[in-house]
């Protein structure tokens, strides 16, 4: 899966057993959002690539192969665009 924007930094914790909720089998291959504290979530909870915004990922992608091929054919694409204010944690 690659995410692009994290919305609420929800998705971070889709492989981890919540309360009544199972875990989901899936892989978070990349990610992109310029909140810092939703970059840190992620990066906690999953091994993805991550990007402060689509031109950094981008640019990533065109200079180096080997990303490139990674991030190819992904199952999900998920993509949020919320307006929000993340808040202290």
């Amino acid at each position: 899966m690659i995410l692009n924007c994290h919305g609420l930094g929800t998705e971070a914790l889709f492989t981890k057993k919540i309360g009544d909720l199972e875990p989901l089998d899936i892989k978070i291959i990349a990610c992109c959002d310029k909140d810092p504290k939703l970059r840190r979530l992620l990066k906690k909870h999953s091994t993805a690539k991550s990007f402060g915004d689509m031109r950094d990922l981008v640019n990533a992608v065109l200079q180096d192969p080997n990303l490139k091929e990674h991030l190819m054919s992904p199952d999900i694409l998920f993509t949020t665009a919320l307006p929000r204010q993340v808040g202290s944690a």
